[in-house]
């Protein structure tokens, strides 16, 4: 029988997903893949980043960047986002206020040292597509 979080939830990441659960919980993973997409039912344009754990396994679904988490990975990798590409970051769920009321909001945050793009080759090149399995 169907779970109806896997039949009802979205196209991108939540902070109510298991992959954030429980709330507080920090999560080490690389970023495989970031693309500038239209989100949400207003077509905003958002970059979604995909994220891998070390061993390459995929984690969750894709995360539709705010502009928090937007400015915080800007700030440590810069504003070309193929410099993203392999760059370790860590994601949690925190509890915080947004226009009133206190929700929970996932976050991402930069961690270690920046890896000059050129380093190992093209970034499509140092990160081969992640396995389909994903870790719960």
């Amino acid at each position: 029988m169907p779970n109806y979080d896997d039949v009802y939830s979205g196209k991108y990441a939540a902070s109510s997903d298991k992959e954030f659960q429980p709330p507080g919980r920090r999560q080490t993973v690389l970023i495989h893949d970031a693309e500038r997409q239209l989100v949400g039912p207003e077509q905003r344009p958002r970059v979604v980043i995909t994220v891998v754990s070390p061993t390459g396994q995929l984690v969750g679904k894709p995360i539709a960047l705010g502009k928090t988490n937007y400015e915080r990975l800007k700030a440590a990798f810069g504003s070309e986002t193929n410099n993203w590409l392999g760059q370790t970051v860590e994601t949690y769920v925190e509890l915080t206020q947004y226009s009133g009321p206190w929700m929970t909001k996932s976050r991402s945050e930069p961690r270690g040292e920046a890896i000059a793009a050129t380093e190992r080759g093209s970034p499509r090149e140092r990160w081969p597509r992640p396995t389909e399995e994903r870790r719960s």
